[in-house]
């Protein structure tokens, strides 16, 4: 977890935190203006959380302001799924926040490499992709949208500390 100012980023695991991504995630689609039924969202909802290995809330001032989920692809890859924070907390960097605590988290689970696609419109979350480290790639699943952009980023181990 991680607390700056009166925002906290903290996995989501009691039901009140799940819920709240479960909403997030349902405003994320609603946004995204796009049918994600390629993607069996509905399926995805209705038994929301198992899609996830794990998921991230960010709350500002208590509220929920963003979320992002864990999927695990197997062969030591995973993908970060439907980074998503409220219009009213953007420019606010919650956006990397959760990001960082996924890779931290994806890095100490031994996963070696994250995945994520995102479409060409959303400039700030591509922007926000490529200073975390992502490079663009080839695709690695059906997607029938138009635009779409699909990253990797190579997950570096983590360190160990030396003992003092």
């Amino acid at each position: 977890m991680s607390d700056s100012g009166d925002v906290v980023i903290a996995r989501a695991v009691d039901a009140p935190d799940v819920a709240a991504v479960k909403r997030l995630f349902l405003d994320y689609a609603g946004w995204l203006g796009v049918d994600l039924c390629f993607q069996n969202f509905a399926e995805e909802m209705a038994t929301f959380p198992a899609f996830y290995e794990a998921i991230w809330l960010a709350r500002a001032g208590g509220a929920p302001a963003g979320a992002v989920g864990l999927k695990d692809l197997g062969h030591g890859a995973c993908e970060m799924k439907r980074l998503y924070v409220t219009e009213a907390h953007r420019g606010l960097s919650i956006g990397r926040r959760p990001c960082d605590e996924m890779l931290a988290y994806a890095a100490a689970a031994g996963y070696q490499i994250m995945r994520l696609d995102t479409l060409d419109r959303l400039a700030s979350a591509i922007a926000l992709y490529r200073d975390l480290g992502f490079v663009e790639t080839e695709s690695y699943y059906d997607n029938p949208e138009k635009g779409v952009i699909y990253m990797a980023l190579e997950i570096d181990p983590p360190r160990m500390r030396a003992a003092d």
